[in-house]
């Protein structure tokens, strides 16, 4: 009976410090793609985790089936140690996929009124230099957060993103380009997805999932730009982009 309360410890042990680890990893930024494939980087990860655990705990099962022979009881050794890692499978695929936001009409994530009123003001009124919009605090809901003045420099914009950083939390935007090409003044709607590097994963997953679904109902966008740090949101980067668009 101490053995078998032993090895009950140790299973409990093995499941808590795999989930304690996965959950803290969770916490800090992790990539979201691997070789271009969204998402990637999270399912290697999980998978990482699961093989340990599972590994971990057969080694275990086995050398306590060699160093202390079950009775009677435990005769079905190997259906046992089946049937555990079954549902140790079958724990860590549902907790995974509840955990992953998911996009479109099925994870349940809207648009605010207010956030499509806003994106016609500035494509068809040009009312406002810029507009910074966030997901809700239960994720669930794409709102306005910021409208920016006509005077606002490009500058102001940029810093206003960066401001985030600190929250570790991601947005999305729609700036209002004016620049000049072949000595013509044009004007552009550009559309931004901001993830930083030192975002939660997820923020990052819940943004990255849902930019479609977001982006679909913002017709008359020309340029699309997603940014991780200072260097990619550069204006001269964003005048390349739209200049290219121009041709």
């Amino acid at each position: 009976m101490l053995v078998i309360c032993d090895i009950a410890f140790a299973y409990c042990y093995l499941s808590f410090s795999s989930f304690f680890l996965l959950w803290l990893a969770a916490q800090v930024s992790f990539p979201l793609k691997v070789g271009g494939v969204p998402g990637l980087g999270l399912l290697l990860y999980f998978s990482f985790f699961l093989c340990l655990s599972a590994f971990l705990k057969v080694l275990l099962l086995d050398c306590c089936a060699h160093c202390c022979p079950f009775s009677e009881d435990f005769a079905h050794y190997n259906l046992f140690k089946i049937s555990t890692l079954s549902l140790e499978v079958f724990f860590w695929v549902t907790w995974s996929y509840q955990a992953m936001p998911h996009s479109g009409p099925a994870s349940g994530v809207g648009i605010a009124n207010e956030s499509l009123e806003a994106y016609q003001e500035i494509k068809l009124g040009h009312k406002y230099r810029y507009i910074i919009f966030r997901l809700s605090p239960d994720l669930r809901e794409v709102i306005v957060e910021k409208k920016g003045n006509l005077n606002d420099s490009y500058n102001d914009f940029v810093t206003t993103l960066l401001s985030t950083v600190e929250s570790k939390e991601c947005r999305y935007a729609v700036y209002d380009f004016e620049y000049t090409h072949n000595q013509m003044s044009r004007q552009k709607l550009v559309f931004v997805l901001w993830t930083p590097s030192e975002a939660l994963l997820k923020q990052k997953m819940a943004y990255t999932s849902t930019k479609n679904a977001f982006r679909q109902n913002l017709m008359g966008i020309s340029v699309d730009l997603q940014a991780t740090d200072a260097s990619e949101l550069s204006q001269q980067e964003l005048l390349e982009k739209c200049c290219e668009r121009s041709q």
